[in-house]
């Protein structure tokens, strides 16, 4: 009898021993692995030596690392790129972005800047549009046709940059336009006022083109309007 209970005695040590390694073995492996992680990202020959970014023409290199708030000499081990990424395309200015690394200690950068296609000049400043009708802030002005108006009429704009996309290989140089929720879109080019109205802008351009090359016999600079909200009938205003 003594013999039985002192052999289970020893059972039931054994069992909570077991079950102690069993629970302490995952833990013990848990803080190696972090602590050798961490003596791994801390090791100088992967901290990030050179950032290299391209596709950048109007941010500056600073400008991004800042806004992305990277540290130059951190561990390409500890870097999440799809954060990075998410920081990145979050910049207004910015519509494309691929990063990747380049052991042991690069980083690379690939981004698309959005093209400015016309200004907007807003209460808050002046504001850029691209093609898709993104609008961003921009530091310089170029050299950019201007638009005013209900240009936050999201279809209005859609179809004032469309119409600057179609003519931008053309003979026509447009300065400004005006849009109007009512009236449609209003364009100056060359000093002369041409009213489109809303819609049918392939016929109306087409009409224009024909009408500009007729009256350059008499001198477009005397030219002030031209009326083209109704297709079959253009309507030309002179000076006086």
């Amino acid at each position: 009898m003594r013999k039985n209970r002192y052999r289970s005695s020893i059972n039931k040590k054994r069992l909570i021993l077991k079950g102690l390694l069993l629970f302490a073995t995952p833990f013990i492996f848990g803080i190696a692995f972090f602590k050798g992680y961490f003596l791994l990202i801390n090791q100088p020959y992967f901290q990030i030596k050179e950032i290299k970014i391209t596709g950048n023409k109007r941010l500056s290199k600073n400008e991004l690392l800042t806004w992305i708030n990277l540290s130059p000499h951190q561990s390409l081990l500890s870097l999440h790129l799809s954060l990075l990424k998410r920081r990145l395309i979050s910049h207004p200015a910015i519509e494309e972005v691929n990063i990747y690394r380049k052991w042991p200690d690069k980083l690379i950068i690939s981004l698309k800047e959005r093209e400015p296609v016309a200004l907007i000049y807003d209460d808050a400043g002046v504001l850029a549009t691209d093609k898709g009708g993104f609008l961003f802030h921009v530091r310089d002005y170029p050299n950019l046709p201007i638009i005013k108006g209900a240009y936050k009429d999201r279809s209005l704009l859609r179809e004032a940059i469309n119409l600057l996309i179609d003519l931008k290989d053309s003979s026509l140089k447009i300065s400004e336009l005006h849009l109007d929720q009512d009236l449609g879109i209003t364009f100056y080019t060359n000093g002369i006022e041409v009213y489109l109205g809303r819609g049918d802008y392939e016929r109306k351009l087409f009409s224009l083109h024909k009408v500009l090359a007729y009256l350059d016999q008499i001198g477009l600079e005397k030219i002030k309007r031209i009326d083209l909200n109704r297709v079959k009938k253009v309507c030309v205003r002179f000076e006086g």
